[in-house]
């Protein structure tokens, strides 16, 4: 399931029009790197338009990031430097909340922090569900022994409000003034 929307099904409005204003419009051009094996990662990211590459050391495409994504928020919970590389592919436009406001932010609102880290937490579950069947039974499992559809319910229930607050982080990314 899609990183973003697993993490912005569980923030507010209000969520989203803090984050707007905490961040700065950041652009890139074709080749150029966003996030640098190596460094640390001191932002959260989302791609308001565009197409960014996730490369290993030895330059090897592990993924694609598309409009609408969050880079970095792993940046929050682990506090090692990234080993991968993550470039743009095409001109891209993203909206960049350094980490300590955001930090801040969490520490003094707890409704906030609550939402993002259960968004980082239902993303992680995702993520780290087995593939594997059990050997009684073809429904996927996670290892907490939740059924994959359970999840996605939880997810889905708000995806067209999710939809559109994406469309409203893009469009408002889209017409912050250069800098």
């Amino acid at each position: 399931m899609e990183k973003s929307l697993v993490i912005l099904s569980q923030l507010r409005d209000e969520d989203a029009e803090w984050l707007l204003s905490a961040g700065q419009p950041r652009y890139l051009i074709p080749d150029q790197q966003l996030i640098q094996p190596g460094e640390p990662l001191n932002s959260l990211y989302f791609l308001a338009d565009g197409a960014l590459v996730v490369r290993s050391a030895a330059n090897r495409e592990l993924s694609q990031i598309h409009s609408g994504a969050l880079v970095g928020e792993f940046g929050l919970l682990d506090p090692r430097k990234p080993q991968a590389v993550i470039v743009a592919t095409r001109h891209s436009t993203l909206l960049e909340i350094p980490h300590y406001p955001l930090q801040v932010k969490l520490a003094q609102d707890a409704g906030f922090a609550s939402r993002l880290y259960r968004g980082l937490a239902l993303f992680l579950t995702f993520k780290l569900e087995d593939p594997t069947p059990l050997l009684s039974s073809d429904i996927p499992f996670t290892s907490r022994g939740i059924a994959e559809h359970e999840l996605e319910h939880l997810i889905l229930d708000n995806a067209y409000l999710v939809g559109k607050r994406i469309e409203y982080l893009t469009k408002r990314i889209m017409s912050m003034p250069s800098q």
